[in-house]
């Protein structure tokens, strides 16, 4: 960088064992997988995946090397699913119809078609399954 030392911090969560009761669509590894995995067999795994596609992001211009691997493995069909987004001040409503090449959620709204950068998914129908 220019001015200096980038960094970023990233944060993700993982249920291993259980998924929030609360949380619609949840669900955690022992679930999807049946497999019980500890957090100390998940770091180093993770880190390293998580730094390989750091390396894939900045040598491939950005996330639209990953659009079609997100896609593949999304439960928001195109079309079909219909998503609530809070947006902090305000929420948008409207069908979901892809990624932009940045990344941002497209929806199609009401008021036309909506490009979001930013945001809280709190409601989620008509998921691929």
């Amino acid at each position: 960088e220019v001015a200096g030392v980038c960094v970023v911090l990233v944060g993700i969560g993982l249920n291993l064992r259980d998924a929030p009761p609360d949380v619609p669509h949840a669900s955690s590894v022992l679930r999807e997988c049946g497999v019980a995995v500890s957090t100390v067999e998940i770091e180093e795994p993770l880190a390293h995946s998580m730094i390989e596609m750091h390396g894939r992001f900045t040598a491939e211009g950005g996330f639209s090397a990953f659009t079609d691997e997100w896609m593949q493995h999304s439960s928001f069909e195109p079309g079909k699913t219909d998503l609530v987004v809070d947006l902090g001040v305000r929420s948008v409503s409207g069908t979901f119809t892809g990624l932009d090449p940045s990344g941002a959620l497209l929806l199609q709204t009401a008021e036309g078609a909506k490009m979001i950068h930013s945001g809280h998914v709190v409601s989620m129908t008509g998921l691929r399954q």
